[in-house]
């Protein structure tokens, strides 16, 4: 485990300075993160000339390459490694190197991004850092779209104004579709801390975030995310209740409160016209596969061979970046789900004896991590956050579904939280055994056949 840890060029400095330098940079990427999500450069006038965005991100590098200790375990690294590569790849193999540096320093943000919070956030109390800013955040763009909503003009606090009647906000999350799936994603996050912060004031503000946030969702009027929300109340509901109340209550009433929706929320139909177009895509991105199944036609470029976005981010990734990129991005996301399930598993976390850990036990107490509820255990702790986790990949996995968003940095927040969790419970003396990459290859080569040829199937049924 210590040939894993980097000190990189911080070596030289003492021990206080580096864990001084380390909590420096852990609260610049907080502000990154912040700066990130609610984007006040776009409409606070003081800031608008003003490079915050890079110069907090520059700052963060820094800090993070000289200060930070850094353990590599999660097999989720390599097939980052291997999708960086893969996006510029896609473009050399056209012959347009011009393109592939644009695209390459396109994505370089989003690849420190995911690096950073994969080893910086290196404890439990870190994690939940971040889980809160991700959360006050999505608090506050809930609240902007509730009032957005409720305008007169439709126009919220930032200049962003709602589309046919839908929320929106800024940056990506301009678009309502992509707005919900954000809120998804950190839903969990938010009830994690509702359950697991002790003061009740803290608690009820977490309740509430969460209840803005599903109030939100609402408002986007999303048929994707709505999707998503009961897939995730559905896995709630078998993991808590078992598989007769999540298939013989769940399934039912969520399709019923759906059908019985207003708006476009009931219109679910292949027939319709939104979901028609987005089969035509599903069949171009397909047809893109077959004429250039390795490399693809080029990051950047399905809108070159179709008239519309492919609407699903498989589809965009085999169409561009080819059969060799979307292994990579496959692999992030079928390893991150592999980590979490072996991170939650109590069977996996082994103390000095060889005995189950997490059950009370004195093992399990010991050391308590400073700063958080006496007697919960790090193991507990860390098993409670890959299951939070989980349900964020629910949503990702199934928004991802109806939406080209293969690259975006939202998509790799909580992936790049679930390496941090893989770290933290290797690292610990009772932790798990590291899941490797090499160990995934083949699962990952699976389930992209599978998966394309899934969709090959649904395309012939559904296309008309």
């Amino acid at each position: 485990m210590a040939s894993g840890l980097t000190r990189g060029a911080g070596a030289s400095l003492g021990l206080a300075d580096m864990r001084s330098a380390s909590s420096a940079g852990f609260a610049l990427l907080l502000c990154y993160l912040a700066v990130l999500l609610l984007r006040p450069q776009e409409f606070v006038p003081a800031l608008v000339e003003a490079p915050l965005v890079p110069g907090l991100l520059g700052s963060t590098i820094i800090v993070w390459a000289i200060a930070q200790e850094k353990l590599w375990t999660a097999p989720q690294h390599g097939f980052m490694a291997g999708f960086s590569l893969a996006l510029p790849g896609s473009l050399l193999a056209i012959g347009w190197g011009g393109g592939a540096w644009r695209v390459w320093l396109d994505f370089l943000p989003t690849l420190f991004l995911y690096l950073i919070i994969a080893t910086a956030v290196d404890s439990p109390g870190r994690w939940r850092a971040v889980c809160a800013v991700m959360a006050a955040c999505a608090g506050v763009i809930a609240v902007h779209g509730i009032f957005q909503a409720s305008a007169e003009d439709g126009l919220g606090w930032t200049g962003a104004s709602l589309n046919r009647g839908r929320i929106t906000y800024l940056g990506r999350l301009n678009d309502p579709n992509d707005l919900a799936m954000a809120l998804l994603i950190m839903l969990p996050l938010a009830l994690h801390l509702a359950w697991w912060w002790s003061a009740w004031w803290a608690r009820a503000a977490a309740w509430t975030v969460a209840a803005l946030m599903l109030w939100a969702v609402w408002l986007s009027q999303s048929r994707g995310a709505m999707l998503a929300l009961l897939s995730m109340l559905l896995l709630w509901t078998w993991r808590w209740r078992g598989p007769v109340w999540a298939l013989g209550v769940i399934v039912p009433a969520g399709l019923v409160s759906l059908n019985l929706a207003p708006g476009r929320l009931a219109e679910l139909s292949a027939e319709e016209a939104s979901a028609a177009g987005r089969v035509e895509a599903w069949y171009a991105g397909l047809d893109m596969l077959r004429a250039h199944p390795i490399w693809g036609i080029g990051k950047g470029l399905f809108i070159d061979h179709h008239e519309m976005t492919a609407h699903n981010s498989l589809v965009l990734a085999v169409a561009e970046i080819g059969l060799v990129g979307a292994f990579f991005w496959i692999g992030l996301i079928v390893a991150s789900i592999a980590v979490l399930r072996r991170a939650s598993d109590r069977g996996s976390w082994v103390n000095a004896d060889g005995g189950d850990t997490g059950t009370g036990d004195s093992e399990s107490r010991d050391p308590v991590e400073p700063g958080t509820p006496e007697g919960i255990s790090p193991v507990l702790q860390v098993r409670s956050m890959a299951e939070a986790l989980t349900y964020s990949h629910v949503a990702l996995v199934v928004c991802a579904f109806f939406l080209s968003r293969t690259y975006v940095d939202i998509l790799f927040l909580p992936l790049a939280l679930s390496a941090a969790v893989h770290a933290q419970a290797c690292a610990h003396p009772t932790g798990i055994t590291p899941v490797l990459a090499r160990d995934l290859i083949w699962t990952v080569v699976w389930v992209e056949l599978s998966a394309v040829a899934a969709l090959a199937v649904l395309v012939r049924v559904l296309l008309p």
